[in-house]
C-alpha cells in the first residue's frame, strides 16, 4: 500500500476523532484504536468490554495467508498492529528492521498501558 494512502486514512482518522484523542473511559490514547459508542470517544477494548466481548485478539505473527500461528494481544494493539501490516506488509515485517518495529511496538503498547495505569 502506497504511503499516500495510509496519510488518507490517518487524516480521515483525525479529523473524525481529533489529532490525539483519549478513551472516555479508560484513558488510552492513539488514534488507531478509537472508536465512538453513545457519541463518546472511546477506544477498542472499551468497546468490546461494554459488548461483553473479551478484549484480546489472536493475532496472526506472519499474516493469516502465511500461517495459521497465532498470539494472543490486546484488542488495541491489534488494530495497530493491523494498521502496520496494511501499510507496509508482510515482507517487510518479517525483515530485521521489521521486527525491532514490531518488538518497539509492543513496548510502546506496555509503556502506555502503565501510563493509563498511573493516571487512574
Amino acid at each position: 500500500m502506497a504511503n499516500y494512502e495510509w496519510a488518507i486514512r490517518h487524516a480521515k482518522r483525525a479529523r473524525y476523532y481529533g489529532l490525539n484523542p483519549k478513551c472516555a473511559i479508560c484513558g488510552y490514547p492513539g488514534l488507531w484504536a478509537m472508536t465512538k459508542h453513545n457519541g463518546r470517544i472511546i477506544c477498542y477494548e472499551c468497546n468490546l468490554s461494554i459488548q461483553g466481548k473479551p478484549t484480546t485478539e489472536d493475532h496472526h505473527l506472519l499474516g493469516r495467508q502465511n500461517s495459521p500461528v497465532t498470539v494472543n494481544i490486546s484488542g488495541n494493539l491489534h488494530r495497530f498492529l493491523s494498521e502496520l501490516h496494511t501499510n507496509w506488509g508482510y515482507d517487510f515485517l518479517l525483515t530485521f528492521p521489521g521486527i525491532l518495529i514490531w518488538l518497539l511496538v509492543v513496548f510502546m503498547e506496555y509503556c502506555i498501558r502503565k501510563m493509563v495505569a498511573h493516571e487512574n
